[in-house]
């Protein structure tokens, strides 16, 4: 199957999504007032639609130059939900737009967001089922090409498709064994690479997967996984020049992109412990191998990358010692019914679109509180330490902070608004990849 048509099937699968769900909720649908949502037979189905807008201090998040920028957003969604004997059902699609109101931050608009799911479990509640999910998004995030005239934004767009067989012998114990099938693309903006393409790369991966879960108290339970996850590039050799023979980094004029294999394993406990104390524990080992000889062969139709072939330059880099060290822990404590602290750190690694992979480190604090019985406010601190390894090689720090409300107006309408930061520095004197942005949102959330 070729590397396209995996793209029209994606966006085939996403149509009939919108279209099925459109269809389940014209036919036989009953009546319903606003905030009652809609039922179908046994199902529910919850449209929803969110119009808001945002304040950026820094809309193309440059280290120096700022630009900040006012744009509106359009959320329609809608989630339908079937939980029976024999089948259980999550089907859901959304779609983002986003327009700024400026004319000279028109390559930020955002047209093509979107996400659909599809969660399916046959006989659910039978010694044997099966479970299949289909997983697509679509979602972008800023880059610093002001200069494009077409869009600033980088796109990934990702596809991951699953199933598993599922044992329910009964009690306290789950287990399900299966497999996936994945697909990404990332596209970036046509005036960054001298091919003057916006499709930077893409991606294939699939494997298999496992996990068992024992349920040994009421609200607590021991949780094991593995996967092995084999993925495949389009290009192992990236054309990174600006112009003929112009190279603007210091990596050189390409970037290896080898193929490689992710195997992780992990296993630990979540669960309540006490009617305040809620506690997470899991530690595992993810290990990321790359065969470098796949970008040697793709140099092969690249002679004049032959200087920047050298495995020494990093694009061998296989992940080893602690960076292997998958964990995450969580501690919750309730300060009442209407208070609740969690302290929290989550580590592991990731294959990277630009270079092997990456790995973080993250630490946050969360605190949430119910003021009377329709205002809500949360707040998070956060601290991540991003290692990139393989021939992009540095360490970021990236400092995190939220402040959210939500105001329940009544069944059907919520008034939402936070104050966001972000800061992101660069651990070896990279100012280029600096910045520091501040967002303000104000959002009106209809529920049907």
């Amino acid at each position: 199957m070729t590397v396209q048509m995996v793209r029209s099937s994606i966006r085939l699968k996403s149509l009939v999504g919108f279209v099925a769900l459109a269809s389940l909720g014209i036919s036989g649908a009953a009546v319903a007032q606003p905030g009652d949502h809609v039922r179908i037979g046994d199902a529910e189905l919850v449209p929803k639609v969110i119009l808001g807008s945002h304040y950026r201090t820094n809309a193309y998040l440059m280290e120096s130059n700022e630009e900040a920028g006012v744009a509106l957003m359009l959320v329609p969604s809608a989630e339908l939900k079937l939980d029976g004997q024999d089948v259980k059902l999550d089907l859901g699609a959304g779609y983002q737009l986003r327009k700024y109101m400026s004319s000279q931050l028109s390559n930020l608009d955002r047209f093509r967001d979107g996400n659909f799911k599809i969660d399916l479990g046959l006989m659910p509640k039978s010694i044997i089922g099966f479970d299949l999910q289909e997983n697509f998004r679509s979602s972008s995030r800023e880059s610093e090409a002001w200069y494009s005239e077409t869009t600033a934004l980088i796109t990934h767009l990702r596809n991951d498709l699953s199933g598993a067989v599922a044992f329910h012998p009964g009690g306290a114990l789950e287990a399900d064994a299966g497999g996936h099938f994945s697909f990404d693309d990332y596209n970036v903006p046509a005036g960054a690479n001298i091919d003057n393409n916006a499709n930077y790369n893409s991606r294939l991966g699939y494997g298999p997967a496992a996990s068992f879960k024992w349920r040994f108290f009421p609200r607590t339970a021991v949780l094991l996984n593995a996967s092995m996850d084999w993925f495949k590039w389009n290009n192992n050799l990236v054309n990174i020049q600006s112009g003929a023979g112009q190279t603007t980094t210091e990596y050189g004029s390409y970037l290896g992109l080898p193929d490689g294999t992710l195997l992780t394993v992990s296993g630990g406990l979540r669960g309540r412990f006490t009617e305040r104390v809620a506690i997470g524990l899991v530690l595992g080992y993810n290990k990321a191998i790359y065969d470098e000889q796949t970008v040697i062969d793709d140099g092969l139709n690249e002679p004049e990358a032959a200087g920047d072939i050298d495995v020494s330059s990093g694009f061998g880099t296989d992940s080893t010692g602690l960076d292997n060290l998958l964990a995450s822990a969580s501690i919750e404590y309730s300060l009442s019914e209407t208070h609740r602290v969690v302290l929290g750190y989550d580590r592991g690694i990731e294959d990277s679109y630009f270079t092997n992979y990456v790995l973080h480190n993250y630490m946050f604090l969360r605190y949430h509180v119910l003021l009377g019985t329709r205002l809500g406010v949360g707040a998070e601190g956060g601290l991540s330490l991003e290692g990139f390894r393989g021939e992009v090689a540095r360490d970021d720090v990236v400092v995190r902070a939220r402040l959210n409300g939500t105001y329940a107006a009544n069944e059907w309408l919520a008034v939402g608004t936070g104050v966001w930061w972000d800061r992101r520095v660069s651990a070896d004197g990279i100012a280029a990849i600096e910045y520091d942005d501040v967002q303000v949102n104000l959002n009106l959330t209809f529920t049907y």
